[in-house]
């Protein structure tokens, strides 16, 4: 199976006990009835294995539904200024050009602010 990893029984199913010295032993069983067994790249990292990783300037940003918005970029020194990159679900740090948002292409507006808003 080429991209996927298995859980393995063995690591989600364990009889030893770890002793603390005291009298006190903890369990490490745990188990799999629901738990899902096959992990991709993309559940794990939230992008996928073939998408480039970019490092972008950008002149604002937003931090809502636990994803970093960044508007107004340069990408490799080219401005785009109509042009929103949104960052995988707790990973604030990465942004593909996949995951880009251009509202209105090369209208001559360029993003100023990002806001959240609370409905």
């Amino acid at each position: 199976m080429e991209g996927l990893r298995l859980v393995r029984d063995s690591f989600l199913e364990s009889d030893s006990f770890s002793d603390f010295g005291v009298s006190v032993r903890k369990s490490n069983k745990i188990s799999a009835g629901d738990l899902n067994l096959i992990h991709t790249y993309r559940s794990l990292n939230g992008y996928d294995f073939d998408e480039v990783i970019i490092n972008p300037k950008y002149k604002t940003s937003v931090v809502a539904n636990r994803m970093c918005y960044i508007g107004n970029v340069y990408i490799d020194d080219e401005p785009k200024g109509d042009m929103m990159i949104k960052s995988p679900v707790n990973r604030f740090d990465i942004f593909t050009e996949k995951r880009a948002v251009e509202a209105s292409v090369r209208d001559g507006d360029e993003i100023i602010k990002l806001e959240e808003y609370a409905d």
